[in-house]
């Protein structure tokens, strides 16, 4: 929106001039309205148009080519619609504007030049009742010449503080809209980045940072370095913590009072798969990209969800018979989320062994179960009834959000489920 306000001032100014110099022409050089006019106008506005699009576009030039450079997260969609409004601006002010005013405008611009013609001059109009009113206080040297002079001088004052006046609340209402759009930029581009990682299912690592010092730039550099061995599986962006638009995300991540820079892996699901402050190694990176199940896992733990992993060789999940039973259970129905995962998936073999599961020992039907933040509550095979899986729940904590329940005062002596904070 930035870009496009700016890009509006410059383009709106450019065909105005234009405009304006057909009349010149016309009025004051003797020209008529041709197609040969048209040509001169053009060519004689050729090198002041040029010279403003290459003085704003040349400044614009470092920012574009600084894209995935911290702190440029705002800059950089603005450089790149002015930067390629000033090019297709330009071309279209001397092709397409000339072409348009030839089509549509040369009678109207003709009549405004024929009824500035017609207008009677202010020193014709006053010269004699002036000079009947020149009395013995008028000094001698304050001709009726030079009141009509001073008259038209007075005009243009006059004509000249009403384009100033004009041109200062266009500014202002600009600048409006400017301020409104700056702090739109941020959210809409970090939003933006997230939309299009997952569509294309890829992760994103997003550098929050409240500065653009040495620190986020090393913690830049150290994840885009890491994340060259991921292949196309992975996006970077960065985003200013303070910035009012971002603080929906930083609520969301929960990193409102996280030492920064830090960076923050995001799912194509949106689940959170990894927390790193300061700085963060290729190890690191590699367990932010978890396997499918273990990211839809992730998610559902984070709405706080009850989830039974349940294990498969084939299309269809086999559920054992207890964990349908505790689903419905009228304080778990609503709070349970059924999770399939097959068994002869190479790729889930790094969640296989968090679990501690041996698919070679699974045969029937089999859960695992794992309650927020991440604790493995138990393994349950089709022998396991609704009332022993209860129980496991109850004792582990995990029974309701009420926290004067007394199931919420047990003890947790189970092992933290996959997370990589």
């Amino acid at each position: 929106m930035v870009g496009f306000i700016s890009l509006a001032g410059i383009a709106s100014r450019n065909g105005i001039l234009l405009l304006n110099h057909y009349l010149h022409l016309v009025q004051y050089e003797g020209e008529d309205w041709t197609k040969s006019m048209i040509v001169r106008a053009g060519l004689e506005r050729l090198a002041p148009v040029l010279m403003t699009a290459l003085t704003s576009g040349i400044g614009l030039v470092p920012l574009v080519l600084a894209a995935d450079e911290p702190g440029k997260e705002i800059l950089y969609p603005v450089a790149t619609v002015i930067l390629g409004g000033l090019i297709s601006s330009t071309l279209l002010d001397f092709f397409v504007h000339p072409a348009l005013f030839w089509l549509f405008g040369l009678k109207s611009a003709a009549r405004v030049v024929s009824e500035s013609k017609d207008e009677i001059p202010l020193d014709e109009h006053d010269t004699h009742e002036e000079a009947n009113t020149n009395d013995e206080t008028t000094p001698a040297f304050i001709t009726s010449a030079t009141r009509s002079t001073l008259a038209g001088h007075h005009k243009k004052e006059l004509n000249m503080t009403n384009r100033i006046y004009t041109s200062a609340l266009m500014l202002s209402f600009c600048l409006a809209l400017s301020t409104a759009a700056w702090g739109q930029s941020a959210n809409e581009s970090l939003q933006a980045t997230l939309e299009q990682a997952a569509k294309a299912g890829k992760f994103t690592f997003i550098v929050f940072h409240r500065d653009t010092g040495n620190a986020t730039r090393s913690l830049y550099q150290q994840t885009q370095d890491a994340l060259t061995t991921q292949g196309d599986r992975a996006v970077i962006t960065t985003a200013p913590v303070d910035a009012p638009q971002v603080q929906a995300y930083v609520e969301k991540f929960g990193i409102s009072r996280a030492p920064m820079p830090m960076t923050v892996a995001v799912a194509p699901n949106g689940a959170l798969t990894g927390l790193y402050p300061r700085t963060v190694t290729p190890e690191q990176i590699t367990a932010a990209i978890v396997p499918p199940t273990m990211m839809r896992c992730m998610k559902e733990l984070q709405d706080q969800k009850l989830v039974f992993v349940c294990f498969t060789r084939t299309d269809s999940v086999d559920v054992p018979q207890g964990v349908n039973g505790v689903r419905q259970l009228p304080q778990f129905k609503d709070r349970i989320s059924l999770v399939g995962m097959r068994l002869d998936d190479p790729a889930e073999a790094r969640f296989y062994q968090q679990m501690q599961v041996d698919p070679n020992q699974i045969a029937g039907p089999h859960a695992v179960l794992i309650a927020p933040p991440g604790v493995l509550v138990g393994q349950f095979n089709a022998q396991a009834s609704t009332q022993e899986i209860a129980a496991a729940i109850h004792k582990a904590g995990q029974c309701c959000d009420d926290p004067n329940c007394k199931h919420n005062h047990a003890p947790q002596a189970t092992r933290p489920a996959p997370n990589a904070r």
